[in-house]
């Protein structure tokens, strides 16, 4: 099975493995499409997906494709668990032995639950961690910003935009209370995950804008949790005379265990935008359920 799709009040959500299916490529595994009853396109690039789980860090990546983008490559299983949830179950990856299981609930009317469970098969870590990362390939949106709740360097909170310059310059926002730096081996890959900008996010949640929709990611705890921006990692939109930017994030395993369980927790809000007061309303509920 190479696809699954979920029609639940008001969204259509098509889940991919990382076969080929229809428009999108092999090797972007996660939600190959969304779309509303409020609006028709596709919120993520047609080839590509959204919450594509795309690389494992550990310090000692290269920038051989089927090292850097070793879940891409490696199978994936797609089951359904029930009329509105997906499964993407990725057994031990060949060089990190890293196990996942994603799970993708739609919810009535605008919600999609989404967890991961992640488990360390084998392997040596060499610099103390374990990162992984997730890319959602937005489709020529009008602004390429993600919106957070942050923190200058001089003390300032409030409402921030993560909007990089450029692929790869100052990408990627941590918590208030992460220690930012990760260990790299000297010919280890660099990209978005090791470049940082100054500010922090208070709260583990971005929204971005589509249309007149809102795109909004929350996380259930901010341990682990960084947000990765790219201007231009989806490629060029002809439409749009520019082109598709990535809205990202990580999660980083500190000191992992063998045959330990570590996972994220997230809902996705996908709805007509309603202002910013509205998305943090929608964070502060979520954030108190259980």
């Amino acid at each position: 099975m190479a696809h699954a799709r979920i029609q639940v009040g008001d969204l259509d959500v098509t889940v991919v493995d990382n076969e080929q299916w229809d428009e999108h490529r092999a090797g972007y595994n996660g939600i190959a499409r969304l779309t509303s009853k409020h609006f028709s396109p596709s919120l993520f690039v047609p080839a590509f997906a959204g919450i594509n789980l795309e690389h494992v860090l550990d310090g000692m990546t290269t920038g051989e494709s089927d090292d850097f983008f070793e879940p891409r490559i490696a199978p994936m299983l797609l089951s359904h668990d029930g009329d509105d949830t997906v499964l993407l179950h990725q057994p031990a990856t060949p060089r990190t032995l890293v196990e996942s299981t994603t799970r993708f609930t739609v919810r009535p009317t605008h919600f999609i639950d989404v967890s991961c469970l992640i488990v360390v098969r084998g392997g040596e870590f060499p610099f103390g961690y374990l990162g992984l990362f997730w890319a959602s390939y937005i489709n020529g949106p009008m602004s390429n910003a993600m919106h957070f709740v942050g923190r200058t360097p001089d003390g300032i909170e409030g409402w921030l935009q993560l909007s990089s310059i450029y692929h790869g310059h100052e990408s990627t926002v941590v918590g208030i209370d992460d220690e930012p730096a990760l260990p790299l081996h000297d010919q280890a890959q660099r990209g978005l995950f090791s470049s940082f900008a100054p500010a922090r996010f208070v709260h583990p949640f971005f929204f971005g804008l589509f249309g007149p929709m809102v795109f909004a990611v929350m996380f259930r705890d901010a341990k682990g949790i960084r947000l990765s921006h790219s201007p231009s990692g989806g490629g060029a939109n002809v439409r749009r005379d520019g082109f598709n930017p990535a809205w990202d994030f990580q999660y980083i395993i500190d000191r992992p265990e063998v045959n330990k369980e570590y996972g994220w927790e997230a809902q996705i809000v996908y709805k007509p935008f309603e202002g910013k007061q509205d998305i943090l309303d929608e964070y502060r509920t979520f954030s108190q359920m259980r």
